[in-house]
């Protein structure tokens, strides 16, 4: 698996929670690979479009089967919210659900999000060994111009 798929998928503990909010702007869980791992750690994404079709599924499908501690209930949910601003959710997703913020912004903080943000998905991997590589040499004071006295 790649840096870039592990770096996303440790924000999700796998017995930390059922319920997940995850604030994806830039809609990075829509990655084949990422659903794919995710779906392997007993993870499932349920992107927030309408508030009443996903308030639906997840009475009916997940929150139900929850409660009745049904088998094959241990499946997690992950509702993909397409932003940042978490008053548009009702206020028992909020009280119920872990938190993962999951945007360019967060896990590019080095660099600007504006340019990020223009760099086609294929690229996000490379870019993420890159912006990885050049701070743990920085750490390290690999390439850094050092003044005598």
């Amino acid at each position: 698996m790649s840096a870039w798929i592990d770096r996303i998928l440790r924000e999700f503990p796998a017995d930390l929670s059922r319920f997940w909010i995850a604030c994806d702007p830039d809609d990075l869980l829509l990655d084949e690979r990422l659903l794919h791992s995710l779906r392997e750690r007993g993870f499932e994404v349920l992107p927030f479009d309408d508030s009443v079709a996903f308030r639906t599924e997840y009475e009916e499908r997940y929150r139900a089967a929850w409660d009745r501690g049904q088998s094959g209930s241990q499946k997690a949910l992950v509702l993909q919210l397409r932003g940042t601003d978490l008053n548009v959710l009702p206020w028992d997703y909020i009280r119920d659900g872990r938190k993962v913020s999951l945007g360019l912004a967060d896990l590019f903080p080095k660099l600007s999000y504006s340019v990020v943000l223009q760099i086609d998905p294929e690229h996000h991997e490379a870019l993420f060994q890159a912006h990885n590589l050049r701070a743990s040499r920085k750490r390290r004071g690999v390439g850094t111009l050092r003044r005598g006295p």
